[in-house]
């Protein structure tokens, strides 16, 4: 996956921090808020161990583009406040009840099915 130098994802090392566990079946809902994340797409390995999750809280980081999330088929509650985000493409959360995007700055929106 090709990245920026300056680019921070959500790794196992981040995962555990937060959560305190390496369990990943056992996270039904994380806040990852505040934690300068800039990336997040379906290629991040540790994304497709959270199949589990319920609620993802990733406000007030650095990212500006969501794309292909397939991985949180559960996910009912996801929470993108404060981020630069322009655009969201290719997102399929069939369960998704919860899309907060307070203070974005969204542009573009393509393939949205939820």
């Amino acid at each position: 996956m090709w990245s920026k130098p300056d680019a921070r994802v959500i790794d196992e090392e981040l995962v555990f921090k937060i959560s305190m566990t390496s369990d990943y079946k056992k996270i039904q809902s994380i806040s990852l808020a505040s934690e300068k994340v800039t990336y997040l797409n379906y290629g991040n390995r540790v994304l497709t161990k959270l199949a589990h999750l319920i609620r993802l809280d990733l406000s007030f980081n650095r990212i500006e583009k969501i794309e292909n999330l397939e991985p949180l088929k559960m996910l009912q509650e996801l929470d993108l406040s404060g981020n630069p985000i322009a655009v969201i493409e290719n997102l399929n959360l069939s369960q998704l009840k919860s899309l907060v995007m307070d203070s974005c700055r969204l542009r573009k929106i393509e393939n949205l099915k939820v």
